[in-house]
């Protein structure tokens, strides 16, 4: 399923309202319903369109692997390979966006 970002604004329990960005999955085009369904209080939004994807690449003894994944699952399949990487079980290691550029995540963790 497709995830599009929202900004939105959402009305709190507390009687107050937040702004953010939140992660919508939709099943063909972005709704409302999706908005409502996905986000607590939700009272407005504007579609900021699709979640970006990145490509993690890395080699191994078996070979170069490649993944498209959003920055979410960069950040937890990146904590992996960066694990595999402490033990000499990966290399090369890299992230683009899909045009191919750099992209920087310094957010894996190992330990």
């Amino acid at each position: 399923m497709p995830v599009h970002l929202v900004l939105y604004s959402a009305r709190l329990d507390t009687d107050g309202e937040e702004q953010g960005v939140a992660r919508v999955r939709i099943t063909d085009r972005l709704t409302a319903q999706d908005c409502f369904d996905s986000i607590p209080g939700f009272m407005t939004g504007i579609d900021l369109g699709p979640e970006p994807l990145y490509v993690l690449t890395y080699s191994t003894p078996r070979g170069t692997v490649d993944k498209r994944l959003s920055s979410s699952r960069i950040r937890s399949v990146g904590t992996a390979v960066m694990r595999l990487a402490a033990g000499g079980n990966a290399w090369d290691i890299r992230v683009t966006d899909e045009s191919g550029r750099a992209a920087a995540f310094a957010v894996f963790r190992v330990g």
